[in-house]
């Protein structure tokens, strides 16, 4: 998290005059349970297969939260 807020703190401070809407993550959803479902295994790291349904939504839970607490403090 904090890696990502630095790397966005960099861009807002090159690009902040050029920029007039941010986004700081687009579809997190996405990105975190594309990773992990079994059903939706095409976005690294691709652990849905081998594990069980309420591992994958435990682990795709967990990315989500921290891409949004990621976005939060960047916020």
């Amino acid at each position: 998290i904090r890696y990502f807020v630095r790397f966005a703190q960099k861009v807002f401070e090159k690009l902040g005059k050029k920029v007039k809407f941010w986004a700081t993550l687009n579809e997190p959803n996405v990105f975190a349970f594309c990773g992990y479902l079994p059903l939706h295994c095409v976005f690294p790291p691709c652990h849905g297969g081998p594990l069980s349904w309420s591992r994958s939504w435990k682990e795709g839970a967990l990315v989500l939260k921290h891409l949004m607490m990621a976005h939060v403090q960047t916020y």
